[in-house]
């Protein structure tokens, strides 16, 4: 599962108060967000669900169609 919004911090009234900001690309957390983007390359894991707070990832051979 990927996170979309901050649930900690200023966000950690949530799901009360939702905190939409551009999560992906925040400083802090885009070393972070290479080696997960970089797992989910190598495994080859597809999105099959997602909202504006999560999206829902899967390895290859469990989505169903």
């Amino acid at each position: 599962m990927r996170q979309k919004v901050k649930t900690v911090h200023e966000g950690s009234r949530w799901p009360e108060e939702v905190v939409i900001g551009d999560y992906f690309t925040n400083e802090k957390n885009i070393g972070r967000n290479d080696y997960f983007n970089a797992f989910l390359l190598k495994y080859q894991y597809q999105e099959v669900w997602s909202n504006e707070i999560f999206a829902i990832l899967v390895p290859p051979g469990k989505a169903k169609n």
